[in-house]
């Protein structure tokens, strides 16, 4: 069994009162680890599905003080769209109705009222099935469609090995800016106190909890 977070054990004392009253809403992050893809990576996911990743893209996998864990990253979804919208061959119609929209969740209500063609009605269809298969926790679609490249990548890369070495640095950085500064706040505070106090436990449990592979995000 995993061992858990728990506000009353692992946040800072002197704030656990005030954070209380927002631990069921807005949760504190206790520690963040980050990825920064090859060249190699970043190209294989732009060549696949069509998007303008810069090099040096990264992600980040958060966990939380409720134990709930997250993947952030930041995907522009314009490139994809202007792909798609350049090889559906859509009508005139629907290239004027497309023309702002920089968000693929954006599309079913940007053609309600056109008059699709065939080959709409075939991208309109496209779209929906790629919009109701992304996790809807998910708001940018191609992000999710990127993650799920990303454990393919995961599988084959040192990305797993390498999260101790993380989480080790994390723990230093947390110390130090601790150490240097009188007036810490409240999540350098949390990431060092939890970082402590779940160091070693977490060697022994972290690499089942960062089975990226296997998180239903």
């Amino acid at each position: 069994m995993l061992l858990a977070l728990t506000p009353i054990e692992d946040y800072p004392r002197k704030d656990l009162s005030s954070y209380l009253k927002l631990h069921n809403t807005q949760p504190d992050v206790a520690t963040e680890l980050s990825y920064q893809l090859t060249d190699e990576e970043v190209s294989s996911i732009n060549e696949r599905l069509h998007t303008s990743l810069p090099l040096a893209f990264g992600f980040q996998f958060l966990i939380s003080i409720d134990n709930s864990r997250s993947i952030a990253m930041n995907v522009d979804e314009q490139p994809v769209i202007s792909w798609l919208i350049s090889e559906s061959a859509l009508s005139s119609d629907a290239c004027a109705a497309l023309k702002e929209v920089v968000s693929l969740r954006a599309i079913p209500e940007a053609l309600k009222d056109v008059d699709l063609t065939e080959k709409d009605q075939a991208f309109l269809a496209a779209i929906t099935t790629r919009v109701t298969g992304a996790n809807a926790k998910w708001s940018v679609v191609v992000e999710h469609e990127v993650w799920q490249h990303l454990k393919l990548i995961i599988q084959s890369s040192s990305i797993l090995a390498s999260m101790n070495y993380y989480l080790a640095n994390e723990l230093n950085r947390s110390l130090s800016a601790c150490k240097q500064s009188g007036k810490r706040s409240k999540a350098t505070k949390c990431g060092a106190i939890v970082l402590c106090w779940h160091y070693f436990r977490w060697r022994i449990f972290l690499f089942p909890i960062l089975r990226l592979v296997d998180m239903k995000l």
